[in-house]
């Protein structure tokens, strides 16, 4: 299965999203930087009309630049245009 979502990269244009999963607890820090929530990017290739075609999703250890573009080589082209919110890791 890892093989295949290797060899299946997003084309053309994608938009490229984080969100962070989970529900804030008593005490605990809210957003990105939350232990208690689970960080996780979305891939999602557009056609020309702006609909979804594809999506990649990854969850991840943390928004760092490394991550995020180690799992960018594995999950889109290279000649890939990506959309993103330019989150500083994108």
């Amino acid at each position: 299965m890892s093989k295949r979502e290797e060899i299946n990269r997003l084309w053309g244009k994608a938009k490229v999203e984080y969100a962070c999963l989970g529900r804030k607890y008593y005490a605990s820090m809210a957003g990105r930087g939350s232990e208690k929530k689970v960080p996780i990017v979305a891939a999602v290739e557009l056609d020309d009309t702006g609909q979804s075609r594809h999506e990649k999703l990854a969850i991840m250890a943390f928004f760092f630049f490394a991550a995020i573009a180690d799992r960018a080589h594995n999950s889109l082209a290279m000649e890939c245009e990506t959309i993103s919110d330019e989150l500083f890791c994108f």
